[in-house]
């Protein structure tokens, strides 16, 4: 057994174990500093607050992708590249920055010109506005940093994205920390959550230059035929990705607008312990998504891939999920207060039911990436959305906050079930001949 376990391995490869290594160890760096900063952040300035913060912070998490799905298009584009040798690579990204550029400015202007509305409808007053401004600056700078971590995706140096991404994590629980212990205001906490944006933009610049040897990328290029590529191929990843952001927040918002604002406290607590232990997962799907691309670059099999991350899938949710549904109560009673730990325990267990569906749907979604089945993946989640929309609908008025959970759960088991229809329907074809790709992709990389 052990023997067959030292093969598999092998076979991943030591760049891929590197990458997971490295995910691992700075996302439990990032967790235990969150869970300090949270526990602390609660008990000096009240769980009012924090779902404040929350909601706001949910701007910099989604918002950032919104990248008319650009960030898909360098990765599989700029792989193949590199696997192939290709040259030419830092004019490949010059010539997508245009497009992150006007993303930035675009999603930054729209932030902040909606900043008073915005305040009204998700915190109940305007005079929260600026919050909404700040977090429109550094959410433009995100989306520009999103293009080097594109890069570093392409070159498969995942660790470089966890380091850069370490740093933004880092910021973000100082601040906490320390408008906790200053009482300092929640716009003190997002000009310094403003800065580490900026931070963050400049390692990633570093970085991303660094692999593609030079600087000159940064002057951005117009091509409208290399434009015209690049949005064929990540338009589908963009309404994805938009309708994602749309169902991860939704939930959050519906939970504002219909419950108490201590219930989107200990719902915000709760999803969080959930979603930031998934760090476990795309550090294997995060690690092994550009190998993926390079594999089928050139003809090779992914099965020991796909092997080792349904094995640790398995093994996340036995060894964190279970226990965590188990003694829950416990450990919200430790980390935030008794209060917490009664009202969260039910949350916590319930969200093993979407947990676990999601954990395997988000495998199957990144095999179908990497297949380029990214127009049926749209689609998929434009049904799943919808499916959310009616739960929300209808569940949270009879069962309360346990309906927003099932609400969830409906909506990952219909993508489950859409990507596993996909999957089975056919024995995939070579990349070039997929009807989901533009016409003649492989054959040209710019």
């Amino acid at each position: 057994m052990i023997e067959r376990i030292q093969k598999l391995l092998q076979r991943v490869g030591r760049q891929n174990l590197l990458n997971f290594g490295s995910y691992f160890v700075s996302k439990t760096l990032s967790l235990g500093l969150f869970a300090f900063a949270v526990s602390y952040f609660i008990r000096r300035s009240g769980d009012h607050l924090y779902g404040m913060v929350s909601l706001i912070l949910l701007l910099y998490t989604y918002l950032q992708m919104v990248d008319l799905g650009m960030g898909y298009a360098v990765v599989y584009r700029l792989g193949r590249m590199v696997a192939r040798r290709g040259r030419n690579q830092a004019a490949l990204v010059a010539r997508t920055l245009p497009i992150y550029l006007s993303c930035s400015v675009g999603i930054g202007t729209v932030l902040v010109l909606c900043a008073r509305p915005t305040a009204r409808f998700l915190l109940g007053s305007e005079q929260y506005s600026a919050l909404f401004v700040l977090a429109a600056l550094g959410v433009s700078c995100l989306i520009v940093s999103s293009l080097c971590v594109a890069v570093m995706q392409a070159y498969n140096r995942v660790y470089f994205v966890n380091l850069s991404r370490l740093v933004f994590d880092l910021v973000k629980a100082i601040a906490l920390i320390w408008s906790a212990a200053t009482s300092a205001s929640l716009e003190a906490v997002l000009w310094v959550i403003l800065g580490g944006a900026v931070i963050k933009l400049a390692v990633d610049i570093h970085l991303a230059s660094r692999l593609l040897g030079t600087y000159l990328w940064v002057r951005p290029v117009i091509s409208w035929r290399a434009m015209r590529l690049n949005v064929k191929v990540g338009a589908p990843m963009f309404a994805s990705s938009l309708i994602s952001s749309l169902m991860n927040t939704v939930d959050k918002v519906m939970v504002a607008k219909l419950l108490a604002p201590a219930t989107l406290a200990v719902y915000s607590i709760t999803t969080d312990l959930h979603a930031k232990a998934y760090f476990l997962l795309w550090a294997v799907t995060g690690s092994l998504y550009t190998p993926f691309i390079q594999r089928r670059a050139r003809a090779e099999s992914v099965r020991s891939l796909v092997l080792v991350a349904l094995l640790a899938i398995a093994g996340l949710f036995l060894l964190y999920f279970v226990p965590l549904a188990i003694f829950g109560r416990e450990i919200l009673t430790v980390w935030i207060s008794e209060d917490v730990g009664d009202k969260g325990v039910v949350i916590l267990r319930w969200l093993l039911l979407p947990t676990a569906i999601y954990m395997v749907s988000n495998l199957m979604e990144v095999f179908l990436q990497t297949a380029g089945y990214t127009k049926r993946i749209g689609w998929a989640y434009l049904l799943a959305f919808g499916v959310q929309l009616a739960g929300l609908a209808v569940l949270p008025g009879l069962f309360g906050v346990t309906g927003v959970i099932w609400s969830v759960a409906l909506m990952h088991f219909t993508l489950l079930i859409c990507f596993t229809l996909l999957i089975v329907k056919r024995n995939y074809p070579r990349i070039s001949r997929n009807p989901g790709w533009p016409s003649g992709l492989a054959k040209s990389e710019l």
